[in-house]
């Protein structure tokens, strides 16, 4: 029995330890930017710091990815494409 409570209090506490607080950090990257095939300035990066309550690790969804945006558009009568590559740095604490 007493083998059995033991089992059970360590089964409970490992569990309960898997959920806490934790802080995912991401930072946001402008990598390139084209008009036309030609290189635009590219924007600052910046950091967002979200906080996440009692979240086990793999439930928190904190990825890090890069994404292509193309656009195109007339301006002036002239057709223009824009071709922006961001990407988003994340870490879980």
């Amino acid at each position: 029995m007493k083998k059995i409570l033991m089992i059970t209090i360590a089964g409970v506490f490992m569990m309960s330890s898997c959920k806490k607080d934790r802080t995912c950090t991401c930072t946001y990257s402008q990598i390139l930017s084209t008009d036309n095939g030609v290189p635009q300035p590219v924007l600052g990066s910046f950091n967002n710091t979200q906080k996440l309550k009692k979240i086990k690790k793999n439930d928190a969804h904190c990825n890090s990815y890069e994404s292509t945006e193309t656009r195109s558009t007339v301006e002036n009568g002239q057709p223009h494409t824009y071709v922006d590559v961001t990407r988003m740095d994340c870490k879980l604490d």
